[in-house]
């Protein structure tokens, strides 16, 4: 769906400290098999114990800081994640809500659920909610923590590490950082066994996850070629009609803002269907912080603004790629920093 005035006007991030994948695999945390596979180099890691910083606390940092960013106080917040926020039976984005002293209102406080694509549909989400006219500005975010006996950042999964971070971006009619051009989902729900494998359901949380094996599991008797091409196909076609309403081609894209997968998985899955090269891509960070579960795409962003790697005018895709399987492809254009 294409917008004619959608903007971000806040933006904010907080991550963890990067930690080298050398001292994971001192520790006995990490392969070099697996190191050599992914090029990662490091991964975010907030150094506190989780309850002195659990993943709302960074979320409401990054929304702090997008706040401070604009006058907009949003009627709506949008919270995404992938893993445990601290508490079971909760609902976070009310806690992000109140914590950034937003006040009673009309609006929802609504937790995202499609887990890494949370942010990137998130902000589909807030502009038709903006659009519809339920609100004049909506807070997206999302934030993560890994680590710990449950969730290994850097072993409870194959081909890619997971980091700490969060992000927050406030959307309105208020012109300021970027105009959101347009965006475009698709969902192929034949893949939600990917990451469930042939484990029971079970009553309670499981007390340690290994995504690496669900996904092995499954894969045992399903085609890879098969995963592949409907993930191309998932790819392309999100891309091609956020482009279309854009009224852009991929040649007029300066960054494609992906997961932040290792290398070899986020070329398979994201640069090679799409016919994009690297140095377009901003694979490179993402080897550097690790997946920071649904606030990749937003933290990227970020990056490219405030390092200049972008200046006014450059169009930049934001594309999610979340557990089930969905997609959202953002078409985003830089107005001024």
């Amino acid at each position: 769906m294409r917008y004619d005035d959608i903007y971000i006007s806040g933006i904010g991030t907080f991550l963890g400290e990067p930690e080298p994948v050398q001292s994971a695999i001192a520790r006995g945390e990490y392969s070099a098999a697996e190191a050599k596979r992914s090029q990662q180099r490091a991964a975010a890691v907030v150094d506190e114990p989780p309850d002195a910083m659990p993943a709302p606390f960074m979320a409401v940092h990054a929304g702090r800081e997008a706040l401070r960013h604009t006058a907009m106080r949003p009627d709506s917040v949008l919270y995404g994640h992938v893993h445990h926020q601290g508490f079971e039976f909760w609902n976070p984005a009310c806690y992000l809500r109140d914590q950034l002293g937003l006040p009673a209102g009309p609006g929802i406080a609504l937790t995202v659920g499609a887990m890494s694509n949370s942010a990137v549909a998130g902000l589909e989400l807030a502009a038709d909610r903006i659009t519809s006219g339920k609100d004049e500005a909506v807070l997206v975010a999302a934030a993560d923590r890994f680590g710990g006996a449950r969730f290994p950042r850097w072993s409870a999964d194959r081909g890619i590490v997971y980091g700490d971070g969060a992000a927050a971006v406030v959307l309105s009619r208020r012109p300021r950082f970027a105009k959101l051009e347009a965006t475009a989902s698709w969902t192929d729900a034949s893949l939600e066994g990917l990451h469930r494998g042939h484990e029971p359901f079970a009553a309670n949380p499981a007390e340690h996850v290994d995504v690496g094996l669900r996904k092995q599991q499954w894969l045992s008797s399903t085609s890879r070629s098969a995963v592949h091409a409907r993930n191309s196909a998932g790819v392309s076609d999100v891309v091609k009609r956020a482009l279309a309403d854009a009224q852009l081609d991929l040649g007029d894209i300066s960054f494609v803002c992906g997961p932040h997968y290792g290398r070899q998985l986020a070329h398979a899955q994201i640069l090679q269907p799409l016919g994009v090269t690297e140095d377009r891509s901003t694979v490179q960070l993402g080897l550097d912080l690790g997946h920071l579960g649904a606030a990749d795409q937003l933290v990227a962003f970020h990056y490219l603004t405030v390092s200049g790697a972008v200046l006014p005018g450059d169009h930049v895709l934001l594309l999610g790629a979340g557990v089930g399987m969905t997609w959202t492809a953002a078409i985003v254009t830089v107005t001024r920093w």
